[in-house]
């Protein structure tokens, strides 16, 4: 097989491991969404514990999830437009 077959082939490969990371950190972090909505419609009493306390690590772990999402979007973004000098 040439080396630029190889090559293409490599980056459809790395093209198709980044968009599955990518479904796995939105699936993520859909489900961390869907917990804090739980959380927000099961406090119903004031004797619970605080609920910044419940929801602040699912936000953290919401916004790690999206910026690993824009880290996988932007290269992929930049090869499919061409420009796949990364």
């Amino acid at each position: 097989m040439p080396f630029f077959k190889k090559s293409i082939h490599m980056q459809n490969l790395e093209i198709k491991k980044l968009t599955d990371e990518k479904k796995n950190a939105l699936a993520s972090q859909y489900a961390a969404e869907a917990t804090l909505r739980r959380v927000h419609a099961n406090q119903k009493d004031e004797d619970f514990v605080p609920i910044e306390r419940a929801i602040a690590p699912l936000e953290a772990e919401i916004k790690m999830y999206k910026n690993e999402v824009q880290m996988v979007r932007f290269p992929t973004r930049m090869y499919l437009q061409g420009n796949n000098k990364i």
